[in-house]
């Protein structure tokens, strides 16, 4: 499916809390019109995949095993979605606009931290 989902960030979070790694994308900090969040919540039983959701304005609550591939530019970050949530959201990509700001670091640390065990492909460029 080549449709894409594109916005800007203004808002970008990262943090753990309850033994969950989140990282928040949003248009706006307060009351977005759009929004991507990928969390990775570590469950004894659940595999990896199992346990990696992603939640956006499309879906009622966070869907697991949705991502196929992340890629992590400069200007962007690139979520590339597993075949059945293409499906459910009628897109295949979601393109996020990132504001040039300290946050990168800490943004791949996340990444890092939320889908280095799993089977999503994670591509970080310079």
């Amino acid at each position: 499916m080549q449709d894409i989902h594109r916005f800007e960030a203004t808002s970008v979070s990262c943090f753990s809390e309850n033994n969950v790694d989140i990282i928040g994308l949003s248009d706006d900090d307060q009351d977005p019109d759009h929004f991507a969040v990928l969390m990775q919540l570590r469950e004894d039983g659940r595999s990896a995949s199992q346990c990696t959701e992603l939640q956006t304005e499309d879906t009622e609550r966070p869907v697991a095993d949705a991502v196929h591939a992340i890629q992590l530019s400069r200007q962007q970050i690139s979520i590339i979605l597993a075949s059945s949530m293409q499906t459910q959201l009628g897109y295949g990509v979601i393109e996020i606009g990132l504001p040039e700001r300290r946050e990168r670091q800490l943004l791949e640390q996340y990444l890092h931290l939320c889908f280095d065990d799993t089977p999503v492909s994670l591509t970080i460029e310079d």
